[in-house]
């Protein structure tokens, strides 16, 4: 997905880091949802899960200035547009077929 710096307002609580993420990364939309991860010290390579809900106030007392890693919690999102727009035509059958069955 890249690297991105984000930054964030000092008040914003889980929707709005949520939100922000989102932007930053549109293919989070679709991902199922994700992990936010940070190495526990300066020059060590392994990775350790900050506990959510992500507010800013959590990631700053978790990691301060440092990096956050993102990890989509469904491994395969779709690279193409072709696969985006199929999930939608997808999701608006089920919904009609919901809707059919009252159970919207």
């Amino acid at each position: 997905m890249g690297d991105r710096k984000i930054t964030l307002n000092l008040d914003y609580g889980p929707l709005e880091v949520d939100q922000k993420l989102k932007e930053a990364f549109p293919k989070l939309e679709d991902s199922g949802g994700y992990s936010l991860l940070r190495t526990p010290e300066r020059g060590c390579r392994n990775l350790t899960l900050i506990e959510g809900p992500y507010s800013v106030e959590i990631l700053k007392g978790s990691i301060g200035q440092g990096k956050i890693f993102i990890r989509p919690l469904q491994n395969d999102l779709p690279l193409t547009v072709d696969a985006a727009v199929n999930r939608s035509v997808s999701h608006i059958s089920l919904l009609k077929f919901l809707s059919a069955l009252n159970l919207k």
